[in-house]
C-alpha cells in the first residue's frame, strides 16, 4: 500500500475563502438551448416504460441557476463543475441521480430537501463555500468530497454505504456523528479539530486510511473511538504537522495490529534523539515511519530498547532478575517464563 505523505486532493478555492471580493457574475441561468447539445446517454427510464437522455455535462459554462433541471427528472449523471451555481435545491427533483460533480461552484448550503436522492452514489462538491450541511444520509453514496469548503461541523448520521469521505481544508471543529460503518478512507487534514474525541471514530472497523495532518492535535487519546479499541483495520495514519510531544501518546495506537505506515513528521516528538526507537518499540509491526522504511537493524535495536523501557518502568522486575541470577536457586522454568513475558512484540 502506498498512500502519499502529502494531501494530494485539489487545492482550489477553499477553507471558506470569501467570494465577496470576486467580480460580480452576470446572471446566466441554464436553458434548453444550453442543455440540448450537452445532454446524452439515451437510456430506459426508471419505470421501464420509455427512454430519456440521462447524462448532462456542462463544465465551465458560467451557469448561475439550475432551476430548469426540475423538468429533467430522468438525469442520472450530472457534471456542472466550475460554474457559479449557488442553489442546488432543484436537484431534489432528480429522483434517479447517481452521480453529481459540482466542484468549483458557489454553493453555500446543502439542505435536507436533497435527502430523497436515494440512488446517489458519487458526489463531488469540493471548492465551494458550503457552510451548512443538512443531509442526514444518502443510503447508496460511496464517495463524498467536501474539500475546500467552510464547514465548521459535519454530521452524517445515515451514510451506511460510504467508503470514501474527504473534508480537508475546511474550518472543521466537529465531525459527529459519522455513522459510516463501511468507511475505508477518511481525510480530515488541515482542520482545527483539536481533539480526536471531536471526530466520531466508533464502528470504523473497515477504515484503512486516516489523514489528520495539521489538525492541532496534542494527544492521540480517542483514536480508538469511545472505548479506545476501535480502528482495528487501520493500515495508514497521517498525523504530520500536529503538536504531539510525548512518545507515550503512541501507546494509544498499540491495539491497532494492522497499522503499517505512520507519518509523524513535523511534530515535536520527532526532535527526540531516540524518536524512531520510541515509536518502533511500541509499534513493532510498522513497515514505514514517515518516509523511511523500517530496517532489520532498527527492529533489533527497537526490541532491545523495549526491554529497557520495561525495566525502567518496573524496577522490581530488573531487581528480581538480578537476584535470581546470583542466587541460582530459582526454578529454571519460572525464569524462562519470566523472560518470555518481557519479549518485545507480545503487547503489539
Amino acid at each position: 500500500m502506498s498512500e502519499p505523505d502529502e494531501d494530494t486532493s485539489h487545492h482550489g478555492r477553499g477553507g471558506g475563502d470569501s467570494l465577496e471580493s470576486e467580480a460580480p457574475v452576470p446572471d446566466n441561468p441554464l436553458t434548453v438551448s444550453m442543455i440540448t447539445p450537452a445532454i446524452s446517454l439515451l437510456s430506459r427510464t426508471g419505470n421501464g416504460l420509455s427512454h430519456a437522455y440521462t447524462q448532462l455535462n456542462l463544465v465551465s459554462s458560467g451557469i448561475t441557476d439550475i432551476s430548469i433541471l426540475k423538468t429533467y427528472p430522468h438525469l442520472r449523471y450530472l457534471d456542472l463543475s466550475q460554474n457559479h451555481i449557488r442553489d442546488v435545491t432543484p436537484l431534489a427533483q432528480l429522483e434517479f441521480l447517481l452521480s453529481a460533480d459540482l466542484h468549483g461552484n458557489r454553493i453555500e448550503r446543502v439542505g435536507q430537501e436533497l435527502s430523497n436522492l436515494k440512488w446517489l452514489q458519487n458526489v463531488d462538491m469540493k471548492a465551494n463555500t458550503i457552510r451548512e450541511w443538512d443531509v442526514p444520509g444518502w443510503p447508496l453514496c460511496g464517495f463524498l468530497n467536501l474539500d475546500d469548503n467552510a464547514l465548521s461541523s459535519l454530521a452524517l448520521p445515515e451514510f451506511s454505504s460510504l467508503l470514501h469521505l474527504s473534508v480537508t481544508r475546511n474550518t472543521l471543529e466537529s465531525a459527529v456523528p459519522l455513522k459510516t460503518p463501511k468507511l475505508q478512507k477518511l481525510y480530515l487534514s488541515n482542520n482545527p479539530i483539536g481533539k480526536l474525541t471531536n471526530v466520531d471514530l466508533d464502528d470504523k472497523s473497515q477504515l484503512q486510511v486516516l489523514h489528520l495532518r495539521e489538525c492541532g492535535l496534542e494527544s492521540l487519546a480517542g483514536v480508538g473511538g469511545s472505548d479506545g479499541k476501535g480502528l482495528t483495520g487501520l493500515v495508514y495514519l497521517n498525523l504530520r504537522g500536529n503538536n504531539i510531544h510525548s512518545s507515550a501518546e503512541i501507546d494509544h495506537l498499540a491495539h491497532i495490529n494492522t497499522l503499517k505506515i505512520l507519518v509523524l513528521s513535523d511534530n515535536p516528538i520527532c526532535s527526540h534523539s531516540t524518536y524512531r526507537l520510541e515509536v518502533l518499540a511500541r509499534l513493532a509491526k510498522l513497515d514505514r515511519l514517515d518516509k523511511d522504511p523500517i530496517t532489520d537493524d532498527e527492529r533489533e535495536e527497537a526490541s532491545a530498547y523495549k526491554i529497557q523501557m520495561v525495566e525502567k518502568s518496573d524496577p522490581d522486575t530488573a531487581g528480581k532478575s538480578a537476584v535470581e541470577g546470583e542466587g541460582g536457586e530459582q526454578d529454571d522454568g519460572d525464569e524462562d517464563e519470566h523472560d518470555k513475558d518481557e519479549e518485545p512484540g507480545d503487547d503489539d
